[in-house]
This record gives structure tokens, C-alpha cells and sequence, in this order.
């Protein structure tokens, strides 16, 4: 039998290929992928030389239906964290027509999407938006663990969120002064993209315990998540859960202000949970929602303030870094893999006979 062939259509990134994790692992069940960025003018590839396309551009892909270029099927990724991630914290009401492109199959990665969709007013066919989140990626399984050189002084916490401002990052260098009064021995790694934002310099990123960094690469990323201590994220808006897995999967104790809710759920719902991934987000959510929240594989902040007391917490009690490293080891084992969501959205499209002979 022929194996498929996917087009990924997804946006420019200096930082490399935002794709790259769910390019992986179609490739890593078989099917053949293509990768095109949103520079590249596709109107021949939406209707030629692949058997689906899979895409987070919402937006061109209504523009492109609208105009008759879209001819191949499509999955369409949905967004996932909360307000930030829409235009202006709203949802735009021609996104309500996504779910009536032809051979369309539309999915979120997380029910806080669903949330903020509900807030919007708009009434949107809810059942066919599915759930199907990102997972571990085989990268990660094949990356060396390498012994890290640092002084014995030394205590490090990474924020590997990256400075944009839909993320607030304002709020995390404010929590990174009340840890420095209280204890100037713990320092912040902090990999930027800019130092500027709107063009002006930002000159309140100027802190005494914070390290700023160009943005990493991939495997340089990874050697500061091995050598960091505790990895702490404050952010307004995490759009995908890439940095809850990579802190688990180095076994580092993990803070954070702004979890999925898929990701903050305890360790012993997952292997039922994974089951109901490609579910319609109103049933999952329905049948979920009281479990979001409850795992202690993380510390969950909600303020400056209480960034910086668990920062200080876990600077001075070591079996408690360990004990909260070890529930997030255990939680990670429990996950699905990118190669999971893979084969879940191939048999999604060949249920319904989208591709493979129908």
C-alpha cells in the first residue's frame, strides 16, 4: 500500500522549525511530510501531491477555502491556552466557520481553548472540535543525559519561556526581585528572543539575579534544562506544553504559572485519560474537569508572589525538589507520545475516508 504523504503548512520561525515535533513523528509511523512555511505562496500545494494537509493557520485556511484553492484534506490544530493566544483576546467570528471547510477535521490541544470559546458568545458547532494534545517527542528519548560542570554554590532555575509580550514576562521579573531580597544566591536563566519589544529597549529585563540569553537552539535549550535545578515558567500564556514535558523528562521539579489543564491533572488519570484523546472537547471536558488541578507533579503559582516562595521553598529544602522531580518522572511515564497523536489523526481521517482509498 502507498503510504500517505502529509503537507505540514505552518509559519516561519527564527528559531527553527515550529513544526518539527509533529513532523517527526508522522515520519516516525510511516508517513511521508513535507514542510512549507507561511512565505512560500501554496495555492498549488492545497489541492496537489498529498494525500491531507496538516496546519495551525486558521485563518488562511478559511481564506483559501473561501476562494476555492483548498481541494485536499485538512487538519486544522486549534490553539490552547487561554485568551492570549486569540486576536485581541477575542475570538474572531469567522473562526466559526472552520468547522464547514469540506474533509475538515478541526482540533485543540487543550479545554482551556474550549473555555475561552464558550466565553466568546458565538455558537459554534462544539462538538466538532476534537481533543488531541501534543506528546512527548522521540527527540527527547534520544537526547544524551551529559553531566553538567557548576560550582557547588551554585542554584539555577530556567524560565525557558522566551520574552513575548502575550506572556507577561513583566510579571516573572517582578517575582525575580522578591526572590533576590529575600535570597540574592538563587539566579534565573532566562533565554530571550529580543531584548526590545515595540522597537524600545527593554530596560526593566536589567535584574541582578537574572541571566539573559540569545534564544537556543533545540540541543543547547536541553543542556540548560540538565544543569538548571528547578526549571520555573511564569508566564501568561503557554501556547503549546512543550516546556511542562522537557522539565519532567530532564527530572527537574517544575513551577508554573500557567499549566494546560491536560497537564496538571495527577498521574494515576492518564492511561484512562489518553484513551479519550480524539473525543469531541465538550464530552471530554464534561467527563474531565474535575480532575484539573489536582496533581502534585508541580507547584502551581497564580502571582509574582507566590513564584517567588516556591522558588524560595525548594532553594532550601532538597528532599522536597527531589520528592516533586520524582512525581513528575512518574507523571511523564504515564503521557502519550507525539507518534500517538500521529496515528490518532491518520485514523481520523481514514475513518471517515478522507485518505487511504475512500
Amino acid at each position: 500500500m502507498k503510504p500517505l504523504r502529509v503537507r505540514l503548512l505552518w509559519w516561519s520561525s527564527v528559531s527553527g522549525d515550529p513544526s518539527r515535533g509533529n513532523r517527526i513523528a508522522f515520519e516516525n509511523i510511516g508517513v511521508q511530510t513535507e514542510l512549507l512555511t507561511q512565505n512560500i505562496m501554496p495555492q498549488v500545494h492545497l489541492q496537489y501531491g498529498a494525500d491531507f494537509i496538516f496546519t495551525g493557520m486558521i485563518y488562511e485556511m478559511l481564506n483559501w477555502a473561501g476562494m476555492g484553492f483548498l481541494k485536499l484534506p485538512v487538519v486544522i490544530q486549534g490553539g490552547g491556552y487561554g485568551p492570549y493566544f486569540l486576536p485581541d483576546g477575542k475570538i474572531d467570528r469567522n473562526f466559526e466557520k472552520v468547522t464547514d471547510i469540506p474533509q475538515s477535521i478541526v482540533t485543540v490541544l487543550d479545554p482551556n481553548y474550549y473555555l475561552e470559546m464558550q466565553k466568546s458568545g458565538l455558537e459554534f458547532d462544539y462538538e466538532q472540535f476534537f481533543l488531541v494534545p501534543n506528546g512527548l517527542t522521540m527527540t527527547l528519548t534520544k537526547f544524551p543525559m551529559l553531566p553538567q560542570k557548576r560550582s557547588e554554590d551554585e542554584f539555577v532555575i530556567l524560565n525557558p519561556s522566551g520574552n513575548f509580550w502575550i506572556k507577561n514576562p513583566q510579571k516573572f521579573i517582578e517575582a525575580t526581585k522578591l526572590v533576590f531580597k529575600e535570597e540574592p544566591k538563587i539566579k534565573f536563566q532566562f533565554p530571550i528572543k529580543t531584548r526590545y519589544s515595540y522597537n524600545a529597549p527593554i530596560k526593566w529585563l536589567d535584574c541582578e539575579n537574572v541571566e539573559l540569553m540569545p534564544i537556543k537552539s533545540q540541543p543547547q535549550l536541553y543542556m540548560l534544562y540538565q544543569k538548571a535545578d528547578v526549571v520555573g515558567v511564569y508566564s501568561e500564556a503557554e501556547i503549546l506544553p512543550t516546556h511542562v514535558f522537557e522539565a519532567l523528562w530532564f527530572d527537574k521539579p517544575l513551577i508554573h504559572s500557567h499549566l494546560g489543564m491536560l497537564q496538571s491533572v495527577p498521574s494515576e488519570c492518564l492511561g484512562e485519560m489518553t484513551k479519550d484523546f480524539g473525543m469531541s472537547i465538550p464530552k471530554f471536558h464534561e467527563k474531565w474537569k474535575g480532575e484539573y488541578l489536582k496533581g502534585d507533579h508541580f507547584k502551581y503559582v497564580k502571582s509574582p508572589k507566590e513564584f517567588a516562595e516556591s522558588c524560595i521553598e525548594l532553594y532550601n529544602n532538597e528532599e522536597e525538589r527531589k520528592a516533586l522531580a520524582k512525581r513528575g518522572s512518574e507523571w511523564k511515564s504515564s503521557w502519550w507520545m507525539m507518534e500517538d497523536k500521529a496515528q490518532l489523526l491518520v485514523d481520523m481521517l481514514q475513518e471517515r475516508k478522507f485518505v487511504g482509498g475512500g
